[in-house]
């Protein structure tokens, strides 16, 4: 990116992302596949995945010990595959961008405490 296109370029996310590091189950229908959370936001997700997905196709995931180490409590929520492309890194594996499409009331509660969390520790 030039010098130009970096003061040109303005940041299109609604909310900041952290990076972390969960594993999630994810089902796609019967299948369950096993994926990493690489940065979260209130808006949504970053992971990878060992399978490429279309974009708009919705799965449902299973975060554990996302909300405390010694807690086996964790969050389940739908959502959407806003982007996919292969990792340059990682033969065989996908990163993509999720957008929650569905979560209970206290799962998002829980996981803007989470992210508050996140946010307090980085300052």
């Amino acid at each position: 990116m030039s010098e130009n296109e970096k003061d040109n370029f303005v940041e299109r996310r609604q909310f900041p992302r952290h990076a972390v590091r969960y594993i999630a189950k994810v089902f796609i229908d019967e299948e369950m596949l096993c994926g990493t959370i690489i940065d979260v936001s209130e808006g949504g997700l970053g992971i990878l995945l060992p399978k490429v997905l279309p974009i708009g196709f919705e799965l449902k995931l299973e975060i554990r010990n996302i909300l405390s180490e010694e807690s086996s409590e964790g969050l389940t929520f739908k959502a959407k595959i806003a982007w996919m492309n292969e990792t340059e890194s990682m033969k065989g594996m996908y990163r993509g961008g999720l957008e929650i499409s569905e979560i209970s009331e206290k799962s998002l509660d829980a996981l803007k405490d989470h992210i508050q969390n996140l946010a307090d520790q980085t300052e």
